[in-house]
């Protein structure tokens, strides 16, 4: 006799591989060439990945010639001729200095949830300390007081952005990881 439980079971964990697998194999008899995947890699010491970027990603970055900061996005990659090509501008990868890193050195959102937490434990102990009068309302004022200032301390180191020095201990390389498919023409 037919379980229609577990066929319900059953089809409910195989239907969503199957889509998978009818979605890969369309796309692989159909596409010969992949698209590009062209990255800026900034690496440590040739072996740590530090950052990745790669078309469309926003880059800050300080030329050896100028002291200025230049923030724009990137359009593409030129592995060939070593060159990054922006919106506007055509940076070779040798002529880049410093790298400004889009991660932020500490998450904002601890800095956030610190600063909020401490002005409404804040509030409440003040109104707390107004209306009952406790003997430690001075200790609370202070300890919640710290809490809400180490959170808008955290909130301002969320927006510093570590520098990296391209040279000796930071390397700045294009990798071309573009996958060619084999054309069914050119098969033997």
């Amino acid at each position: 006799m037919f379980n229609k439980v577990n066929f319900f079971i059953f089809d409910q964990r195989i239907r969503p591989a199957l889509k998978l697998l009818l979605i890969v194999l369309f796309l692989s008899s159909t596409l010969h060439v992949s698209f590009a995947q062209k990255f800026l890699q900034l690496e440590k010491d040739f072996v740590k990945t530090k950052l990745k970027y790669g078309s469309g990603d926003e880059i800050i970055f300080k030329l050896r010639q100028s002291d200025q900061w230049i923030r724009t996005a990137i359009d593409e990659i030129d592995v060939d001729n070593n060159v990054i090509h922006m919106f506007g501008l055509t940076v070779p990868i040798d002529s880049i200095e410093y790298i400004k890193s889009y991660k932020p050195f500490i998450s904002p959102v601890i800095g956030e949830v610190l600063w909020k937490a401490g002005l409404a434990t804040f509030a409440t102990s003040a109104l707390y300390g107004i209306f009952f009068q406790p003997p430690n309302t001075l200790d609370f004022l202070i300890a919640t007081s710290a809490i809400a200032l180490s959170g808008l301390g955290l909130k301002q180191m969320a927006k510093i952005r570590k520098v990296y020095p391209i040279g000796n201990k930071y390397n700045l390389r294009a990798i071309d990881v573009t996958i060619y498919l084999q054309d069914e023409s050119a098969r033997p």
